[in-house]
């Protein structure tokens, strides 16, 4: 499948670098009253496909959690002559999934990312007024094309001892297939599912 991703089920195309919003009510219906606006929960999560822009740093948090934050190089088609233009959104994972980022990836390594919108106040020393930074929390990430182009993996513990001589192929046989192996069926055709 070279040319695609995969995350959770889902495929899409490695061309398809931008977020995808994916917004979803759910209509189960919750104990405060069926007919309140309440009972339906909203969610959005994103994907996107990109490459690391550097090596992920792990850091741990005041309480000891494990943190780190990254860019993506995601191209977005904008169309006619211009063609695509690169983002770079920012993502936080934490705990687990920090720890497997850190440990599992390199510069450029090829991810496809799930990931929920976040967002809060940051003051700036001299800035009048806070800014609002927004960033992604990775919720499950997938590793892209191939080990070579950027994805760690473990590596291969021994070296085989000998590559085995590879025996030509047999030749196909082209003739009239036997039906010695077959017997007729009795009954009524009808009676096949088919």
């Amino acid at each position: 499948m070279d040319g695609w991703c995969k995350l959770k089920g889902m495929i899409a195309p490695k061309w398809c670098c931008h977020a995808f919003l994916l917004c979803k009510i759910n209509s189960e219906e919750n104990e405060i009253s069926k007919n309140s606006r309440r009972n339906k929960i909203m969610f959005m999560k994103s994907v996107f496909h990109g490459r690391l822009t550097k090596a992920i740093e792990l850091k741990h948090s005041n309480n000891g959690h494990a943190v780190c934050r990254f860019q993506l190089a995601c191209d977005r088609y904008v169309g006619g002559d211009k063609g695509t233009i690169t983002e770079y959104p920012s993502f936080v994972a934490w705990r687990g999934l920090a720890e497997r980022l850190a440990n599992n990836t390199q510069k450029g390594s090829e991810l496809l990312i799930e990931a929920q919108y976040t967002s809060y106040k940051k003051n700036i020393e001299g800035e009048k007024y806070p800014i609002t930074v927004v960033e992604f929390e990775v919720q499950s990430f997938d590793f892209c094309g191939s080990k070579k182009d950027g994805a760690a993996a473990p590596l291969q513990a021994t070296a085989p001892a000998s590559v085995p001589n590879k025996t030509p192929p047999a030749t196909m046989d082209y003739s009239e297939p036997s039906y010695d192996d077959f017997e007729e069926l009795e009954g009524n055709d009808n009676d096949l599912p088919f």
